[in-house]
């Protein structure tokens, strides 16, 4: 990895604790976290492990949704018929429609929403 792409996952790193999300260090290109990551779930990293974490590391950065990301949770659309069931989704809840879009690498969608009284239950 280039120190110019480090630099700028440490940037977006920190700007994702300065908007008050939970993040981990996962490794490039996979979904693994590199730490025991359970104790984000209920509190931020602090700057300090944000820096071990990624500054001059080829590390990536995973979201922890949930109560420590203020209610962050994603709506992951894929398997075959992911279009269709994306179409029928919007279709039931148009709500929905104002929400972050993100394209996943594979070119499949999710859809990022924030519940203020999610159930701590529902964090995991």
């Amino acid at each position: 990895m280039s120190n110019q792409s480090a630099i700028q996952i440490f940037r977006h790193a920190s700007i994702y604790l300065g908007n008050n999300y939970s993040i981990i260090p996962i490794r490039k290109g996979e979904k693994r976290p590199l730490i025991d990551w359970k104790v984000y779930q209920e509190r931020l990293p602090t700057a300090e492990e944000i820096s071990i974490w990624f500054k001059n590391t080829d590390n990536q950065i995973g979201l922890v949704t949930g109560l420590a990301s203020r209610g962050l949770f994603i709506l992951d659309f894929d398997g075959p018929e992911w279009k269709l069931i994306l179409k029928e989704f919007i279709n039931k809840f148009p709500e929905f429609l104002d929400s972050l879009f993100v394209q996943t690498g594979s070119g499949k969608l999710h859809i990022y929403g924030r519940c203020l009284n999610m159930k701590k239950e529902l964090t995991r």
